[in-house]
């Protein structure tokens, strides 16, 4: 039963994740938001979409939900460092 019922929130989290791809995918081809949002800030939120992935994959497809407390919190420490360390560098300094 516990088998049957990861298989259906793999298959949630697997939509979620394709549905991040295609909105990620489309921030760049659809003409009008990419006239609403300069380059830096579309920069910023593909990031922020990716580490929205990394945080799914992690949980749910590495089993990191069933890992200690210290583990996950090591692991989420360090996306959000390094997804605020990203971010603020491409807002504050530009792609260059």
């Amino acid at each position: 039963m516990a088998a049957l019922q990861a298989v259906k929130v793999n298959r949630w989290v697997y939509i979620v994740l394709v549905m991040l791809t295609l909105l990620a995918a489309s921030l760049q081809e659809i003409s009008w938001i990419a006239t609403l949002l300069n380059k830096d800030s579309m920069a910023a939120a593909l990031i922020l979409i990716a580490g929205i992935k990394i945080l799914f994959v992690t949980e749910y497809f590495m089993e990191l939900h069933e890992a200690p407390l210290w583990l996950r919190g090591g692991m989420h420490s360090w996306l959000a460092i390094l997804l605020a360390v990203l971010i603020s560098a491409i807002l504050n300094h530009g792609l260059g």
